[in-house]
């Protein structure tokens, strides 16, 4: 009875990368994503800032490469993250994503995670770009599919 039960759980496990590949919204191995930054999307404490921005990156699911950039207007940058969460809803910061200095554009690198290509396939991530006026987030951009 408990060998059974452990090959139901293997095979289980085994499926759920299947049944992800099966389920994603786009089947190319090399997929572009884009997120226009705007204050309205920011949730919380809210912004009432003029700047705008644009986040692009480029996935490569044989590598689980991701390259990416924004670039911004109208702001003083003090920090940038890209959070885990639905639009509209806060979520929570994940590390894995950095950007290189303080230029404009700013630009990153990483390689993700199985959870973490779910979660950018399917567009569950968002970027949030910070200024000393407005520390909880001046822009924010929903990372979906480029259309």
């Amino acid at each position: 009875m408990m060998k059974q039960a452990y090959l139901i759980a293997l095979f289980s496990l085994l499926l759920i990368p299947i049944a992800c590949e099966q389920a994603y919204p786009d089947k190319r191995d090399t997929v572009d994503f884009e997120a226009t930054l705007s204050a309205s999307l920011v949730k919380g404490q809210g912004s009432n800032s003029s700047a705008t921005g644009l986040f692009t990156g480029v996935y490569t699911k044989s590598t689980r490469e991701f390259s990416y950039s924004v670039a911004y207007n109208g702001m003083t940058l003090t920090g940038a993250y890209i959070g885990i969460g639905k639009p509209g809803v806060n979520g929570v910061t994940d590390n894995v994503y950095l950007f290189t200095g303080r230029g404009n554009p700013l630009t990153g690198s990483a390689t993700l995670t199985l959870a973490q290509e779910n979660n950018l396939m399917f567009g569950l991530n968002y970027i949030v770009l910070t200024s000393s006026a407005f520390p909880q987030g001046e822009l924010r951009g929903n990372i979906g599919l480029k259309k």
